[in-house]
């Protein structure tokens, strides 16, 4: 092409691919802790953020700060009041945003009435659940517009996929995250509660819920797919569902057919293509025809029996340590207590200390922490995101890194 500003031949597109290759290899290597432009960074009691350097960005004068999410970070000087005005701040310090005079965000104990905000939520897929003075929820965005109408007597705090579960007049029903009211309320109980990153691929085809003391499964407008008649049933994942029926658990397709039978004390759901089961009092792995894939030995599985990351958590003996999908004994059970791995690392207990561990079982952080989930946020439950994780010691909550950096000074 004669007028081209950049001519192009095989050659100079090969060169380009190299060149972005080296500048995103620079990137990375600028960065091999996969760590957020801003961390956030504690001193004495206060928080703000640093850098990558621990070089102070936003002064340290907030009671609780949490990791930016896009361009803004919430904040707040009015830790654990429940009068507290949360605030949100942009990447240069700004305050830019107080949502209402007074509003309730959901705490991730809500069941339980705690409205705390050190355990306010993240804006899960860029909306927030907040509570008004007259006890009713909605929806706002980072802004602080509504985006779904604060009209709701209770409502799920997490929208998967774009829908979550909202009640109104005693009944639950879907709504959406333009606001619109998907299927009837006519719901005993409908509930999205899986946050962790593992569960984003539970598939929204299908979804469960109970009417008038039994499972079921609707679709996303609210249709009945397949009947009421179990006595718990847990989401579709990777084509399957475990439900109860008769005191047994088994599993259907989406069809509702048994594909599975009911013959298990328990089953969670499938992961990498087996799924846990307890059978007369211990727990094994079958794969989705049935068939027994580890054998029925071991006394407890951790997280719902999710593998993550190729390793499930198992229990023999009080101690915990970690398999394969093929059943090999991968890091051995010495643990009082093991979390789940994410980015290369896990949490592990022992001696009633915290650190962490790689996948050959090797201590790359140090035993020395009292807990490590101070802010309950679920993405980050005992877990690594964005290269940090929250730990506690001495009663102090403070970030580290995947190399134990503290970032936290008295």
């Amino acid at each position: 092409m004669q007028n081209a500003l950049i001519k192009t031949t095989p050659q100079s597109l090969q060169k380009l691919s190299k060149a972005l290759a080296i500048t995103e290899k620079l990137l990375e290597d600028d960065n091999p802790l996969g760590l957020p432009e801003l961390i956030p960074y504690r001193k004495g009691n206060k928080w703000g953020f640093c850098n990558r350097k621990k070089e102070i960005v936003i002064e340290c004068k907030y009671d609780w700060v949490k990791l930016f999410d896009g361009d803004f970070a919430i904040v707040s000087n009015n830790k654990g009041t429940q009068e507290g005005l949360p605030i949100m701040i942009t990447r240069s310090g700004v305050e830019v945003s107080v949502f209402f005079e007074r509003f309730w965000i959901r705490s991730e104990d809500y069941r339980e009435g705690n409205f705390f905000f050190e355990s306010i939520s993240y804006f899960w897929s860029g909306l927030q659940l907040v509570r008004k003075d007259d006890r009713k929820y909605g929806f706002i965005d980072r802004y602080g517009n509504i985006r779904v109408p604060i009209i709701y007597d209770d409502a799920d705090d997490y929208f998967h996929k774009g829908i979550t579960f909202a009640k109104k007049a005693g009944k639950w029903g879907l709504i959406n995250s333009n606001g619109e009211e998907l299927s009837d309320f006519i719901y005993d109980y409908g509930s999205f509660i899986f946050k962790l990153p593992e569960y984003h691929s539970f598939s929204l085809e299908l979804i469960g819920v109970k009417k008038e003391g039994k499972y079921g499964f609707i679709d996303k407008k609210g249709n009945e797919v397949i009947p009421f008649i179990y006595d718990e049933g847990n989401p579709f994942s990777e084509g399957l569902a475990s439900v109860r029926k008769e005191g047994k658990y088994g599993f259907i397709d989406k069809k509702g057919n048994e594909v599975i039978p009911f013959i298990y004390d328990y089953a969670d759901w499938f992961s990498e293509g087996i799924a846990s089961v307890k059978k007369e009092g211990k727990y094994g792995f079958i794969d989705k025809k049935g068939n027994e894939v580890i054998s029925f030995i071991y006394d407890d599985v951790k997280y719902e029996g999710a593998f993550n990351e190729g390793l499930a958590i198992v229990e023999k003996n009080n101690r915990y340590g970690f398999i394969d999908n093929a059943g090999n004994e991968v890091i051995p059970m010495i643990y009082d207590l093991c979390g789940s791995f994410s980015e290369g690392l896990a949490a592990a207990k022992k001696n009633n200390k915290w650190g962490f561990i790689d996948k050959k079982g090797n201590q790359v952080i140090s035993f020395i922490y009292d807990d490590l989930h101070g802010f309950y946020d679920y993405e980050k439950f005992n877990s690594f995101s964005e290269g940090l994780v929250t730990v506690k010691r001495n009663n102090t909550t403070f970030y580290i890194d995947k190399q134990g950096t503290a970032y936290y000074e008295e």
